[in-house]
């Protein structure tokens, strides 16, 4: 058993030094993913003031007034929450080239109120600036801005980080009779042993969602376990998959119809967000409902462009096991699926590797120099 426990230790102690920077990273850049619309929104109040408090513009016209502005654009993507707000109405469109050649930019900020254009960026540049700022730290936690490498190395982090969390839950364990000293900090005891203490509290009480980011973390960046999990748990096909293309020009039927007939499918709904698929030729409605996982977008209905007509939709009564396990994930990662405090209980949790690293560390440090004394 001793030999055990000092491969254990010695193993929790070497992987946690050696994962330091890039765990402390991952965790600082989590924290501020955790709370990303609501500081992207901060950070681009200035766009707001341009705005006119004044009712928002129709969809129809709005879109068609902005791909007048951009010819060269389409509109594929509207958030609607912002629409359903108090005052002036600013809105992040997305957009794609209607030709071959593309385009400096894939998202326009508009005032709904007049259609005019404020600002415009491409959500993947490499910029340091306001507009881009949240979409790099987003990119920089999710892929390191390296793609798939980024993916692998971030799935590799998460992998460790779960093995060296749960060596350290195993050396804290207490021995039979001592769970008071479980949690017990020693202020008036020798810094090292304090350091110690407070190490060993803070990773127990961090334990759990470490555990739940690691795990889900390494479902998002390793792809190559998707297809167990698909085999494991029945999934269902995304619902375009099972639409013919049809590559319209433009919809004939106004997109506040097609908002209408979406929310008529759900009284306690509302709505979120509208995308116009022009290949499958159907508007994909986003509806939020009291019912959902923390801010996840649960329920899409699609709405044919040119009839009235629902053709399909995505709701939890038609989602199978491998749906529900994916849904899942994303409120487990960022504390969302315990509603605003779990986000700020996660948020916090992403500094807690900067003082893990540091207690550990200077513990380390503290007996190397007292064994060479």
């Amino acid at each position: 058993m001793g030999t055990a426990r000092s491969t254990i230790t010695w193993l929790h102690r070497y992987l946690g030094l050696s994962l330091a920077i890039l765990l402390s990273f991952a965790g600082i850049t989590g924290s501020l993913v955790a709370f990303q619309s609501e500081l992207h929104a901060w950070l681009n109040r200035d766009l707001l003031a341009l705005c006119v408090d004044a009712p928002a513009l129709p969809l129809q016209e709005l879109i068609a007034r902005v791909e007048r502005q951009r010819p060269l654009a389409r509109v594929v993507a509207v958030p609607l929450e912002p629409l359903a707000q108090s005052g002036p109405h600013l809105l992040l469109l997305s957009v794609s080239p209607r030709t071959a050649q593309a385009l400096p930019y894939d998202q326009i900020w508009v005032d709904a109120a007049t259609a005019k254009l404020l600002a415009e960026r491409k959500f993947n540049a490499n910029v340091l600036d306001r507009r881009h700022l949240m979409s790099l730290i987003f990119r920089l936690h999710s892929s390191l801005l390296l793609g798939n490498t980024g993916n692998l190395i971030l799935g590799s982090l998460a992998s460790l980080w779960l093995v060296t969390t749960l060596f350290g839950l195993v050396l804290a364990w207490p021995r039979a009779g001592h769970w008071r000293t479980l949690l017990a900090l020693q202020w008036h005891s020798h810094r090292l042993r304090f350091r110690f203490d407070l190490h060993r509290i803070i990773g127990l009480l961090s334990a759990p969602i470490f555990v739940l980011v690691s795990l889900t973390a390494v479902y998002f960046t390793l792809d190559f376990l998707h297809p167990l999990v698909n085999r494991a748990l029945p999934s269902s096909e995304w619902p375009t998959e099972g639409l013919p293309e049809r590559n319209f020009e433009q919809a004939s039927l106004p997109p506040e119809t097609a908002l209408a007939l979406a929310k008529a499918q759900f009284a306690d709904a509302k709505l979120s967000g509208l995308r116009l698929d022009y290949t499958h030729g159907v508007y994909q409605v986003a509806l939020r409902r009291p019912t959902d996982i923390g801010r996840n977008i649960e329920n899409l209905v699609f709405v044919d462009m040119q009839q009235p007509r629902v053709v399909t939709q995505w709701t939890p009564a038609r989602r199978q096991a491998g749906d529900e396990f994916d849904v899942w994930q994303l409120p487990l990662h960022t504390g969302q699926f315990l509603g605003l405090a779990g986000r700020i209980l996660w948020c916090i949790a992403g500094f807690l590797p900067l003082l893990l690293v540091w207690s550990a560390v200077s513990v380390w440090w503290g007996k190397r120099k007292r064994r060479k004394t």
